[in-house]
């Protein structure tokens, strides 16, 4: 909303939730916070009066840039080839002050060393430098797996800032207090004043493999190879205390005023600098070998391989505090701050052999099996069929097509049915989980007072073992008409089972924590099916040959829980055995209360809610909303059908391709499941948020009595005394995800060799490019059907568009 706007709805909530509260009986005794006279000011062009009318969201983000240079070098000889490219990135953000350099190097080398002997080298590196102001751009509050979590981050500041403030007042920038903390939200300040967080970084990858092939058994091959990559980081983050001119909201009593107020991080009242470095490292070790053969009609390729990786990694940290000058970063310059020193580190090692053997005959019929052998620290050792597990897979095929009596059919081009069954392996745990480990707890209670202790916190589980995912897959491919039509179809079933289960839930209080923390329990299965469907043609246009072709694939895929460590004594309706896998829970809405006869009639969530609240449905019939009243009501929020369609054309030397992308069969929540467990409001369903301003659609169908028809619950301040929970996740809520996007798109031009050979280049090609360019969804204006599970404020996805060039000698 602009300031106006702001003022109007901004009073109109004041006044719904006075009338709630009993404050007053009619809006006849209502005084308005803001006044006429205060949209006037904010209107008259002179922010010197502490009024004005800024969109923060456009002074926020702006538009980007990014480039994209390379060069690269390629030749060789008939026993020796080579390849080499360096390459630029260069990233500013849509919010001042985010960016990114990245310089690399790649160079490949292929020579034969001696009769027989191939060796392979491979070394590539990069050097990158990452700079953004001390707060984060954006974020998700649902999950902290996710990344950075969006309170205090600049794009949920930006949401917070009353339109009315200007941008500055007596030589401070303003800010707005969130009514649930009372810190200070100024994305502004944020951006240019709040220090800075940068990293540098180094990778490097080198490989090398050496292969002999055996002169005297053709098609037999032996070959060593080996990796070995680097990566380091150093990070240098400085905080810098800021102050801004806090507004004091309006009232009927006090008129607009403001506070000058410190920094929102909690205890930051002077310079801070951290400072880490991390480390890792990555050896990989391989040997295999390698016989390809044919007899007549017959082929066969078999392989061998062992493999054998070593992982290191080690940081540390040090943080200072009390530095005089923030042009002066340097640890030495400070003292030790509360914690100053950090540090850690992990090795792991990894074992493998994987075999295999591939057959077919006249390539009409088609046999593959394989299989791996594999060996994960995460396992006991010594307990028999654990550590190690033995994943094979076979497929077969029918070249339909091949078949003499498939001759005739001259519009046949291939026809080819298959079919594989596979079992992979996953043993994505925490480490040691097999054993009982020890923590560290500074407030055990001993004597009357705390003291430090190493405790056992884990309980040992030496059954652990791998997970594994066995698949089925059918499918037919074919094409026609000399490519004219083409497609592959596929239905697949995949069952998950011995799933590595975090077993925190299903037992009773008594047990008191003694059950293991990690066991082989729940299974999952997923049925589905894909079409890829192919089309590609050539005809003349103005006597110049024009090509084109188009690819469209959908994918539908429905997974269910086969096995979920419910809690016996949960209703039936709130366990999740045989129900969809990311079932969203909730209540069942049924729509809004509109009268007071209607609310006596009803039974509440809460306290007795007002007209507007969401009204929910009694699933057991006892008189009152409740736990027992949720269930899962949504469909996950990932989409059940995906779907693209890739579109390609040549004529003249112009070539257009565009990648479209889209999902269906899932919901989007406008409220959502916070990282604590629990459902609440987002910007997108409580108007005014703690005390941010308001989506322009929310506040204008809010209801109210001016809108006693809104579609939306009442407009509030969130601030009522009594009166329904509106907050939490239910189907009023729920929104169909379907979308359509445009992924990518580019278009370019190839300048004539005739022209080009002349100066003595080989090939000129111009290109506009362009991602995200639109999406088609029927969601509120702003959310995005790709975005965190919590919407309260993330760095969007970014629409970009490119030009650029590539030249060949």
């Amino acid at each position: 909303m602009d300031g106006p706007q702001f003022a109007h709805y901004y009073n109109m909530a004041d006044m719904m939730d006075k009338l709630a509260n009993g404050v007053i009986s009619s809006r006849d005794e209502y005084n308005p916070i803001f006044t006429n006279e205060d949209v006037a000011r904010m209107l008259n062009g002179d922010p010197t009066d502490g009024w004005d009318n800024v969109n923060y969201i456009d002074k926020v983000f702006g538009t980007g840039t990014n480039q994209r240079h390379s060069v690269t070098l390629q030749g060789g000889t008939d026993k020796t080839r080579y390849f080499s490219s360096v390459g630029y990135l260069g990233q500013k953000g849509n919010i001042d002050n985010f960016n990114y350099n990245r310089y690399n190097l790649r160079t490949n080398l292929e020579t034969e060393v001696a009769k027989n002997f191939q060796l392979v080298l491979g070394v590539s590196g990069q050097v990158s430098k990452r700079h953004t102001p001390g707060f984060s751009s954006g974020g998700t509050d649902s999950n902290v797996d996710l990344g950075q979590q969006s309170w205090l981050s600049i794009s949920r500041q930006a949401i917070a800032m009353h339109p009315y403030l200007p941008v500055t007042y007596d030589g401070l920038y303003t800010s707005t207090p969130l009514r649930n903390t009372g810190k200070p939200h100024s994305p502004l300040a944020a951006i240019y004043e709040s220090g800075y967080k940068q990293n540098r970084g180094v990778k490097a990858q080198t490989n090398l493999s050496l292969q002999y092939n055996v002169p005297w058994v053709k098609g037999l091959s032996l070959k060593v190879a080996g990796a070995y990559d680097y990566s380091t980081s150093h990070d240098k983050n400085l905080s810098t205390p800021y102050e801004t001119q806090m507004i004091r909201l309006p009232d009927s009593t006090n008129k607009l005023g403001y506070v000058k107020t410190i920094d929102p991080r909690d205890g930051l009242t002077t310079i801070k600098l951290g400072e880490g470095q991390a480390s890792s490292t990555q050896l990989i070790g391989q040997g295999n070998i390698e016989y390809t053969g044919s007899f007549g009609k017959h082929h066969v390729d078999a392989m061998l391989l062992s493999e054998i990786r070593d992982n290191k990694s080690n940081s540390v940290t040090a943080y200072a505090q009390g530095l005089s000058f923030a042009e002066l970063p340097e640890l030495g310059l400070g003292i030790p701050d509360n914690s100053p020193i950090g540090g850690w580190s992990t090795h792991s090692r990894s074992l493998g052999y994987a075999f295999r053997l591939r057959y077919d005959y006249d390539n009409k019929y088609l046999a593959e099996f394989s299989g791996r052998y594999d060996g994960s620290y995460k396992f006991a050792g010594n307990v028999s069929g654990k550590r190690w597990a033995f994943f094979p897979s076979g497929s077969v095929a029918w070249r339909i097509s091949k078949e003499d009596f498939m001759q005739e059919m001259d519009f046949l081009d291939d026809l080819k049915i298959r079919g594989s069954v596979g079992l992979l392996g996953n043993d994505n745990v925490t480490a040691y989980s097999f054993l009982s480990t020890y923590g560290y707890n500074t407030s055990l209670s001993l004597n009357g007072s705390l003291q430090d202790a190493i405790y056992t916190n884990v309980i040992a589980n030496p059954y652990l073992t791998w997970e594994k995912t066995l698949s089925y897959n059918i499918g037919l491919d074919f094409t026609l008409w000399g490519g004219l039509l083409g497609m592959e179809f596929d239905v697949f079933y995949n069952y998950n089972y011995d799933i590595l289960t975090s077993m925190g839930s299903g037992y009773p209080p008594s047990m008191g924590g003694y059950y293991y923390t990690y066991a082989n329990y729940s299974a999952v299965d997923t049925k589905g099916l894909e079409v890829l469907i192919r089309h590609q043609n050539r005809f003349h246009v103005a006597g110049k040959p024009f090509r084109y072709g188009a690819t469209g694939n959908v994918t539908y895929a429905k997974a269910r829980w086969v096995k979920y460590p419910d809690s016996e004594n949960s209703p039936e309706a709130h366990k999740l055995t045989g129900k969809r896998v990311n079932s969203v829970w909730g209540w069942i809405a049924e729509g809004l209360f509109r009268s007071e006869e209607e609310i006596d009639n009803s039974a509440w969530y809460g306290t007795r809610p007002n007209l507007g609240d969401i009204k929910y449905r009694d699933i057991n019939g006892d008189g009152k909303i409740d736990a027992q009243d949720r269930g899962l009501v949504a469909k996950s929020n990932r989409p059940e059908l995906t779907f693209g369609l890739n579109l390609n054309a040549e004529w003249n030397g112009f070539d257009f391709n565009a990648q479209f992308t889209g999902g269906a069969l899932f919901e989007v929540s406008l409220t959502g499941t916070y990282y604590n467990g629990y459902d609440d409001n987002t910007i997108w369903t409580q108007t005014f948020k703690e005390g941010s301003n308001s989506p322009l659609f929310l506040v204008k169908n809010a209801y109210s009595i001016d809108n006693p028809n809104g579609t939306f619950p009442r407009i509030t301040l969130g601030s009522t005394a009594t009166g329904g929970d509106n907050g939490v996740a239910s189907t009023f809520w729920f929104r169909n995800g379907r979308y359509v996007r445009l992924k990518t798109a580019q278009l370019g031009y190839t300048i004539p060799r005739k022209i080009v050979n002349k100066v003595g280049i080989e090939n000129l090609r111009f290109y506009v490019e362009g991602s995200n360019l639109f999406t088609l969804s029927g969601l509120p204006e702003g959310i995005d059907p790709e975005s965190p599970g919590v919407n309260n404020g993330y760095y969007p996805q970014q629409k970009t568009l490119m030009g650029g060039v590539t030249l060949t000698f």
